[in-house]
């Protein structure tokens, strides 16, 4: 486990993912570990793979804010953007306060073509985190979509 965390650290995802691998099926129970690894994965390469690992976490633990977010970052990845923007509406159900989501949730639909409800997803980020570093970068950009939408 501490081989393979040494390797994630140093950004060394193959071998990382080849050892956190090991440590997982050790302590399957952990959802750090498991996030690791399908981190791991996903930058080495291997979407497929992380997907299912980071669906496992939330099998288990529905709302692990962080493995939601890096399953849908993983699935537009893969082109799959509507199941991305499902997998984020399910999580704010369950977590509707969670900010993380609600960036992530403005990303996507921004990345759709959807600049009025990336708009608002955005807006809503800025008010749940109104002391976030970004937040008035978030809002500014929200504000250009709502623009953008205007003109067309």
């Amino acid at each position: 486990m501490d081989l393979g965390r040494l390797f994630f650290r140093n950004g060394d995802y193959a071998k990382a993912a080849q050892q956190l691998q090991q440590a997982v099926e050790v302590r399957p129970d952990d959802p750090v570990l498991a996030q690791e690894l399908a981190y791991s994965l996903d930058q080495a390469g291997n979407r497929v793979q992380a997907a299912a690992v980071y669906q496992g976490i939330l099998a288990r633990v529905p709302q692990a804010v962080m493995a939601r977010g890096l399953l849908a970052e993983n699935l537009v990845a893969q082109g799959k953007k509507e199941e991305a923007l499902t997998l984020l509406q399910e999580g704010l159900k369950a977590t509707p306060t969670a900010p993380l989501l609600q960036r992530q949730m403005g990303s996507v639909l921004e990345r759709s073509g959807r600049p009025g409800e990336a708009a608002a997803a955005y807006r809503a980020y800025a008010r749940l985190a109104p002391n976030a570093p970004d937040a008035r970068e978030i809002a500014t950009r929200a504000a250009r979509l709502e623009a953008l939408r205007g003109k067309s």
